[in-house]
């Protein structure tokens, strides 16, 4: 990686692996002092890479009509969809061109060579790389590894748990300006046309609920939330114990970091997240076991969506049981080097925001992190209370519905998107019977346009909004009085800047990458990929 890291600064994370191989075997080893470093580091970097605050904050501007979420229930056939997702690789797999992982940028061998040893044990951070990389043929099944699992059916159960809330989002529409010549009847019928609109997506709702009950069984839209919680509650864990063993800080170490526990503990006054969570008897085995699964099992969380997004979120360290803190430690290196790829050094501009998978919910997340401070270095400005009243307001199953299913339908209607195999080659196309291809296209066809139109809306709907919102802004600060101290509020919320406006063209065609190769020493894949050799 060193069109990312100097080569002193490999030389340096090589050292820094060996230390913290050694830091693990401490059985009370709190790793998230020195990640909170690198998330702060990766908060401030794509702080500007998110929509506009009303794209979050206002669901009320999105409304789609009923036309569009009649559209939309073709999501209830469960093996045209199916197809559908299968034919749409970058909801699962590394875009082909993601400017990060690429044959210039990371040594690509080596998760090839990752995937072909023959060693019986493999880190779970090895197999995390090649378990993005999978898919290498044109089968809709991707790969007969069980590493995938039942991601499939996991984005199926969220695309129809996604479309069963968005009926919320049906509002009745209001009179035309104008003369009416019955006002009241008028109004009258646009209620009735309202509510009708509620019961249609309602009673769709229901047969969907009688005909895939067994798929619900794994609710794509319940793990999603989950993974969302797991990642904040993460850095808040790494937050208080980075400021707990900073000699910076009232209370803080005095000494050297070991990283432990207690060192933190000094701090808060006995009390630490990563220790003891909630868990109120703490001489309890059993309760303090479970807390551990849920700590590690949200440190993988976190450590996932920083380095893949909500695409890894599937199939990636998706059981405590199966990966440590040290798998933990370097995939968030690796998530580091990746978004100083990709935002200091200005290449996440190779790649529009509206071609980008995920792109709805990862910037959700990041926007969330964003609001609740997870980028504030300096312990005495942050609002502890804020962020978790603050992120209880926005992480609902309504908002988090609306963002996943756009990301999930602009996908599905987007012709022949590529991914990345774990040889570092575009992987083939999709391909179904004849059949099961017409059925496939004539799908997208039926959702295509009517996502048009609801994402057309929605985007007129912000705009108008914002620029209410700026004459309003601009015309108090014009009858402001310079000496009234209250014309002026805090607002605890971070200023973002406007992003595009989602994407509408849904079409792009797969572009290729540039593959150069390299030779490179044996590598031991029972460590992790920071304990192999770097590229020259």
């Amino acid at each position: 990686m060193q069109q990312v890291w100097s080569p002193s600064r490999c030389e340096d994370m090589q050292e820094l692996h060996e230390k913290m191989k050694t830091a693990s075997r401490n059985p009370k080893w709190d790793l998230g002092p020195q990640l909170m470093n690198l998330v702060h580091d990766m908060v401030e970097w794509f702080t500007p890479d998110t929509h506009s605050r009303s794209f979050y904050e206002c669901p009320d501007l999105f409304s789609p009509s009923v036309n569009s979420i009649s559209a939309f229930k073709v999501i209830y056939n469960p093996d045209a969809f199916k197809a559908a997702l299968s034919s749409c690789p970058r909801l699962l797999q590394v875009d082909a061109v993601d400017p990060f992982f690429q044959h210039n940028v990371v040594q690509l061998d080596l998760i090839e060579k990752a995937y072909k040893s023959k060693d019986p044990i493999k880190a779970t951070s090895w197999k995390t790389l090649y378990s993005m990389m999978i898919r290498t043929g044109h089968e809709p099944g991707y790969t007969k590894d069980k590493l995938l699992g039942t991601a499939i059916s996991k984005l199926y159960t969220l695309s129809v748990s996604s479309l069963e809330h968005l009926h919320h989002y049906l509002k009745p529409a209001s009179l035309a300006p104008g003369k009416h010549s019955n006002k009241s009847q008028d109004s009258l019928h646009l209620a009735g046309h309202f509510i009708i609109g509620k019961i249609r997506a309602l009673k769709a709702d229901m047969m969907a609920s009688g005909d895939t009950g067994s798929e619900k069984k794994s609710n794509g839209l319940m793990i999603l939330q989950k993974r969302i919680w797991d990642t904040l509650l993460c850095c808040l864990m790494m937050q208080q114990s980075k400021f707990g063993s900073d000699p910076k800080h009232p209370g803080g170490s005095n000494g050297g970091s070991d990283g432990s526990i207690e060192e933190s503990l000094r701090k808060s006054g006995g009390r630490n997240l990563f220790k003891d969570g909630d868990v109120e008897n703490t001489k309890s085995q059993e309760d303090m076991k479970e807390w551990g699964k849920i700590r590690l099992a949200a440190f993988g969380s976190m450590a996932i969506f920083f380095l893949y997004g909500t695409a890894g979120w599937w199939h990636c360290l998706t059981d405590s049981h199966n990966f440590n803190q040290k798998d933990v430690w370097a995939l968030v290196q690796l998530a580091h080097a990746k978004n100083e790829w990709l935002y200091p050094k200005g290449h996440n501009k190779e790649r529009p925001a509206e071609d980008t998978p995920w792109y709805t919910t990862d910037s959700f997340v990041r926007w969330l992190l964003i609001q609740g401070g997870m980028h504030i270095r300096e312990a005495d400005k942050v609002d502890w209370e804020y962020a978790p009243r603050f992120w209880a307001k926005q992480v609902t199953e309504i908002n988090i519905s609306r963002f996943a299913l756009q990301d999930i339908l602009s996908e599905v209607c987007r012709r022949d998107t590529k991914s990345l195999n774990y040889k570092g080659q575009v992987s083939p196309s999709v391909k179904f019977d004849k059949g099961t291809q017409a059925i496939v296209t004539k799908l997208q066809q039926q959702i295509r346009t009517e996502l048009k139109n609801t994402l057309d809306s929605h985007h007129a709907s912000i705009c108008a909004h914002e620029e209410a919102l700026e004459v309003d802004t601009q015309s108090h600060a014009s009858h402001a009085d310079p000496q009234d101290e209250t014309s002026s509020v805090d607002i605890p919320l971070v200023k973002l800047p406007k992003r595009p406006a989602p994407s509408t063209d849904l079409n792009p065609g797969g572009q290729q990458t540039s593959k150069r190769s390299r030779n490179h020493d044996t590598t031991n894949f029972s460590s992790s990929p920071l304990s192999s050799p770097l590229p020259p």
